[in-house]
C-alpha cells in the first residue's frame, strides 16, 4: 500500500496543497521558505498523528489545518481526513473505500505505518550511541540498557565505598602485631587476682599479730625496768635504815610496799613472759610468684584481645571481598546479558550489528562507511521494517548527488517503497515546485 494522493490546507506555511504522487520518489521543491518541508511534514503528521507534529502547525491566521490522503495499490481503498486547531487537538477519521469508518482510526494507521518511519539522512546525522538506540528499538531489543548502565554505577560505586573500607581493615589488621604462642583461650586472671587478695588479707592479719606481740614485749622490758627500779629502792631503804633510825617505821613501810611492788611485778613479768611466748610467730606469704602470674595472665590476655580484634578486622575484610566479588559478577552478568541480547537481535540488514556505542556494518563504524553506503545501509534498515504502508520521508534531499539518487531509486524499487523527498532547488524545474505555500508547478 502507499500514497496515492494527499490535500493540505493551512498546515504550517502550506496554503493549499493538492498532490498525487509519479513515480517512487516525489521530489518537493523549492527555495527557502516556500512550504517544501510544511508539504512533506504535512503527510507524515496526516500519517502519524500528534507524535510527528512541530510547534505551531496551523498557518498563522488560519482556525485550522486540514490534511486528506488517499491509500491504496492501484485504487484508493483508505481515505483519511485529520483536522488540527491552533491549540494541537487533532480529529482523525479513517474510512475504507465503501465508506465505513473505522473507531480507532490512529491505531489503525500505526499498524500500517510500523515502527521503522524514519527519515534516513536523518539517521546518518545522528550520534553514534543515538543511531544504535534507535537500531536498538527497530530491532526491538528488550534490555533497558540506561537501567543497565544506572545499576552497574550504583553497584560500581557501592563496589569503590567497600573495597576502600576492606583495603583501610586489611592495612589495620597488619598494623596489629600479636605475640606467638599465645594461648587459645583468655587467662582467668580474676581467680589470680581473688588468690593475691587472699594472700594479702592473710598478710594483713599476721602483721597484726606481729604488732600484738612487739606490744607484749615491750610491757615485758616495763616490768623487767620495774624489778630493777624496785631493787635500788630496797637498797636505797636499807642504807637509810642505818643513818635514819628515826625514819624506821617509815621505811620498813616503803620496804613492805616496795616488796608488794616487786612481787607484783614478778608476777607481771611472768605473765607477759608467758604470752609473749603463747604467742604465735607472724608466717608470711611470699605473694612475688603470685603477682608475676598475674601479670603474665593479664599481659597474655591483652595479646589475645589483639588477636580477637585483629580476627575480626580479617573477618570483616573477607565478608566485604566477597561483596566485591558479588557485586563485580552482577555486573558483569548484566553487561552480557546486554551483549547477548545485542548478538542475538534481529537486525534488519545482513552485516550491521549493535555494539554499546554505535553501529557497525562488518565490524566498521557507520560513520567511518562512504555518503553512499551510509545512505544504502541506512534506507535499507527503514525499508526492512516492512510495513504495510510503505513509504519513507526525507527532508533535505538535496544533499543526495545523482549516484545517490540513483541507489535511493534503486532500492525503492527493489523494496516497493515510496519517498517523498523534500529538496532545496531555485530551477522551478525538477518535481512538484512549491512558491508561497502553494504548488507552482509539476515537473515530470
Amino acid at each position: 500500500m502507499r500514497v496515492l494522493g494527499w490535500m493540505a490546507e493551512n498546515y504550517m506555511r502550506v496554503r493549499v496543497i493538492e498532490i498525487e504522487p509519479k513515480g517512487r520518489i516525489v521530489k518537493i521543491t523549492g527555495k527557502n521558505g516556500q512550504g517544501k518541508t510544511s508539504a512533506v511534514d504535512s503527510l507524515m503528521v496526516g500519517l502519524l498523528g500528534r507524535k510527528a507534529q512541530k510547534d505551531k502547525p496551523v498557518r498563522l491566521g488560519a482556525k485550522a489545518a486540514k490534511i486528506h490522503i488517499a491509500l491504496g495499490t492501484e485504487h484508493v481503498e483508505l481515505e483519511l481526513t485529520r483536522t488540527i486547531t491552533p491549540e494541537g487537538n487533532h480529529t482523525l477519521v479513517l474510512q475504507s473505500k465503501d465508506g465505513t469508518r473505522f473507531t480507532r482510526p490512529q491505531e489503525m494507521l500505526d499498524a500500517l505505518m510500523g515502527e521503522g518511519v524514519g527519515d534516513p539522512l536523518e539517521f546518518m546525522r545522528l550520534k553514534p550511541k543515538e543511531q544504535a538506540e534507535r537500531l536498538r528499538k527497530l530491532a526491538k531489543v528488550e534490555i533497558d540498557f540506561e537501567q543497565i548502565a544506572a545499576e552497574n554505577k550504583a553497584d560500581y560505586d557501592e563496589r569503590a565505598q567497600i573495597s576502600k573500607e576492606m583495603r583501610g581493615l586489611e592495612a589495620e589488621a597488619l598494623n596489629i602485631t600479636v605475640q606467638p604462642g599465645l594461648p587459645k583461650e583468655r587467662v582467668d586472671d580474676a581467680a589470680i587476682m581473688a588468690e593475691l587478695s587472699e594472700v594479702s588479707a592473710n598478710n594483713e592479719a599476721e602483721r597484726k599479730v606481729e604488732r600484738e606481740r612487739t606490744l607484749l614485749e615491750n610491757a615485758c622490758a616495763r616490768c623487767s625496768e620495774g624489778v630493777a627500779a624496785a631493787q635500788r629502792a630496797i637498797a636505797q631503804a636499807a642504807a637509810s635504815v642505818a643513818r635514819l633510825k628515826e625514819q624506821l617505821r617509815k621505811a620498813e613501810e616503803d620496804e613492805k610496799i616496795a616488796k608488794m611492788q616487786a612481787t607484783k611485778a614478778d608476777a607481771q613479768l611472768e605473765q607477759a613472759k608467758a604470752a609473749y611466748e603463747a604467742a604465735p610467730e607472724p608466717r608470711y606469704i611470699d605473694a612475688a610468684e603470685i603477682t608475676a602470674r598475674l601479670q603474665q595472665a593479664q599481659t597474655a590476655n591483652r595479646e589475645i584481645d589483639k588477636r580477637e580484634r585483629r580476627t575480626k578486622i580479617e573477618d570483616r575484610a573477607r565478608t566485604l571481598k566477597r561483596k566485591v566479588e558479588r557485586l563485580t559478577m552482577q555486573m558483569e552478568d548484566r553487561e552480557a546479558t546486554k551483549l547477548r541480547a545485542l548478538r542475538e537481535a534481529k537486525l534488519p540488514v545482513d552485516g550491521v550489528e549493535i555494539t554499546e556505542d554505535g553501529v557497525l556494518y562488518k565490524s566498521i563504524p557507520l560513520n567511518q562507511l562512504g555518503e553512499a553506503e551510509q545512505l544504502r545501509i541506512c534506507a535499507s534498515i527503514f525499508m526492512a521494517g516492512d510495513p504495510k504502508l510503505r513509504i519513507m520521508p526525507i527532508w533535505h534531499g538535496e544533499a543526495l548527488d545523482q549516484d545517490n539518487m540513483a541507489m535511493l531509486a534503486d532500492l525503492c524499487e527493489a523494496n516497493d517503497f515510496q519517498v517523498v523527498m523534500a529538496m532545496v532547488d531555485s530551477s522551478g524545474k525538477v518535481g512538484i515546485v512549491m512558491e508561497d505555500g502553494q504548488v507552482a508547478a509539476e515537473n515530470e
